[in-house]
């Protein structure tokens, strides 16, 4: 087997910082992103469409749903959610 010499461990801990601090940094001033604010008055239409489990499930759509509704405080879109159901024919 090979062995790493003594100084590889060390560049790739900086170069994983590197990556780290590159990824979390700050906003730019710049453009370059397409979104658009909640204010520039385009509004957006947003729903929740769970499974069969139901918005209490105590799953996903349970977590879906309350992340959904912090969404609708914070933005102010309509809320509209959409419980699927099981059809049997």
């Amino acid at each position: 087997m090979r062995r790493i010499s003594g100084l590889a461990p060390i560049t790739t801990f900086f170069i994983l910082f590197a990556m780290l601090l590159t990824a979390c940094g700050g906003t730019s001033s710049g453009g370059g992103g397409t979104t658009s604010s909640p204010s520039s008055g385009a509004k957006a239409k947003v729903a929740l469409v769970t499974d069969i489990g139901g918005l209490n499930d105590r799953s996903f759509n349970q977590l879906a749903y309350g992340g959904y509704t912090q969404a609708q405080k914070q933005y102010g879109f309509t809320p509209k959610v959409i419980q699927s159901s099981m059809v049997v024919h």
